[in-house]
């Protein structure tokens, strides 16, 4: 069915709407925008290719208010994107998310992006869920940059490592850079944020492999390991993997040429993940 979707959309015009502060607010960032997610439990996202990851992902329910202007809801993508969403609350009978067109000028307000069609949404995030300390999972030991984590988070998504640990010192997960660099990934994630190594090592009941340059196997020398569920853990951009980890873990090096620099974090994490899955395939 083809919906008017100009009648499902409310429209606000000033730049001192409510709504339109906490969109600044997102965009900009740091301690304000960690605040807002806190007490509102919304995060946001932007674009095209981030709201079919959540609609192909079946996770609409979790929208709770999406942003365009006139121009974008003639946008052919954003036009069939939207009429997925309101066919999938009219159908379920679940609440509308808040529906909203801004006006063009607000445009450059709200968004990093104002040459593009206009497409935010505002997501409720996840509850805090448990951890299953039997099931593999990928732990991001205070990994500081919000682009090495969200680049990590599209890894983990692909190579189908869903578990994810955040450790206390970690970039924000859902933070607007986060989301932005994982590209849909949190779509297809158990994220779980906050947690120190004292409590998941307490629990933990599967090997833990530590992405380290010392005291480390070659990765491509412990295939047996990587057969079975098991705790990846990649550490800070500085001082590496936590001690705490690495008295509990086995520690694992990428061989690489000894006058090269280490590989970034991210760049290790894909190159352990797919190794990971590269051997589970060929013993499946």
């Amino acid at each position: 069915m083809n919906y008017d979707l100009h009648s499902f959309f409310k429209v606000i015009q000033s730049k001192s709407n409510d709504s339109i502060k906490e969109l600044i607010i997102h965009q900009e960032g740091g301690s304000k925008a960690n605040k807002l997610r806190k007490e509102t439990g919304l995060a946001l996202i932007e674009g095209i290719h981030l709201l079919d990851s959540w609609v192909k992902s079946q996770h609409l329910n979790q929208i709770q208010a999406i942003y365009t202007t006139a121009t974008g809801l003639e946008h052919p993508e954003i036009k069939n994107l939207l009429q997925v969403v309101i066919e999938y609350f009219q159908d379920t009978g679940t609440k509308f998310p808040e529906l909203v067109m801004l006006d063009e000028g607000l445009q450059k307000f709200v968004t990093l992006m104002p040459e593009a069609p206009l497409l935010q949404c505002l997501l409720k995030i996840p509850s805090v869920v448990e951890i299953n300390y039997a099931e593999d999972m990928v732990v991001l030991d205070s990994i500081q940059d919000a682009g090495n984590v969200g680049t990590i988070l599209r890894t983990c998504a692909a190579a189908g490592f869903k578990q994810i640990i955040c450790s206390k010192g970690t970039a924000a997960a859902w933070s607007n850079k986060v989301l932005r660099a994982g590209m849909g990934a949190h779509a297809n994630l158990k994220i779980i944020e906050g947690i120190t190594p004292y409590q998941l090592l307490a629990e933990l009941e599967i090997p833990l492999l530590c992405s380290q340059l010392e005291n480390a196997s070659s990765l491509y020398e412990i295939s047996e390991k990587l057969k079975t569920p098991l705790a990846w853990v990649f550490g800070n951009e500085g001082q590496g993997v936590s001690r705490e980890f690495q008295q509990d873990g086995f520690g694992v090096k990428i061989p690489q040429v000894e006058s090269v620099e280490s590989l970034n974090v991210s760049a290790a994490a894909a190159v352990a993940l797919f190794e990971t899955r590269r051997v589970r395939l060929m013993h499946n």
